[in-house]
């Protein structure tokens, strides 16, 4: 399943969303994205999310050389470290799948990648989900979250390794785990019970 911003690729995420400390400044601040190379971990052409207006494309010293899209929601998707061959202009319009630029370790990095991130309403949100699945134009929504999870869940299994598919088949005849929740975490009262069924902890 190709990765949405990177073309042709699938796509290692090699730093979530979340608070962190800085590799470069060592300040323990959020990561407003997340970081993905290529699987292999090889470098990628940069390719648009979702259509929109380049709200800005160039540089500066922390993020390098990245571009900015504005979307038709008002949501802004930020493309972030690439080098200095920019494919597209500030006031460019961009269409989903258009190349542009080429992954790089521009600005505040230690290595090539690309930053992805999306702010709503001023707010940065954790981008990861969008990675594989289309853009909403409103919030996503538990519901069609697990729609996309369901059939991304069915590619990424489709060929499991033998050991897992082994474990697996084990936990479901044993009825510990039956596979009817896809989609959903598992809640603390669930787990505590896959533990007990499993004889993992023994009364005192």
């Amino acid at each position: 399943m190709s990765c949405r911003v990177l073309s042709g690729k699938n796509c290692v995420v090699t730093c979530v969303y979340g608070m962190r400390t800085h590799p470069v400044t060592g300040v323990y601040k959020l990561h407003n994205g997340v970081d993905v190379v290529g699987t292999g971990y090889t470098l990628a052409l940069i390719t648009a999310h979702t259509a929109g207006t380049v709200e800005y494309a160039g540089y500066n010293s922390v993020l390098g050389y990245h571009v900015n899209v504005r979307l038709s929601n008002g949501d802004m998707m930020q493309y972030n470290h690439m080098t200095a061959a920019l494919q597209v202009a500030t006031g460019d319009t961009v269409k989903q799948g258009q190349i542009i630029g080429t992954m790089g370790s521009t600005g505040s990095s230690t290595g090539a990648h690309l930053h992805f991130g999306i702010q709503r309403n001023g707010e940065w949100i954790d981008p990861e989900p969008y990675l594989y699945a289309d853009y909403l134009e409103d919030e996503m929504t538990y519901e069609k979250f697990c729609e996309y999870m369901i059939r991304y869940e069915a590619e990424r299994n489709a060929k499991p390794a033998g050991y897992a598919q082994k474990t697996w088949d084990r936990l479901k005849k044993a009825g510990i785990l039956d596979g009817s929740r896809p989609c959903a975490p598992i809640e603390r009262r669930e787990f505590g019970l896959v533990i007990e069924r499993l004889g993992l902890v023994k009364e005192a």
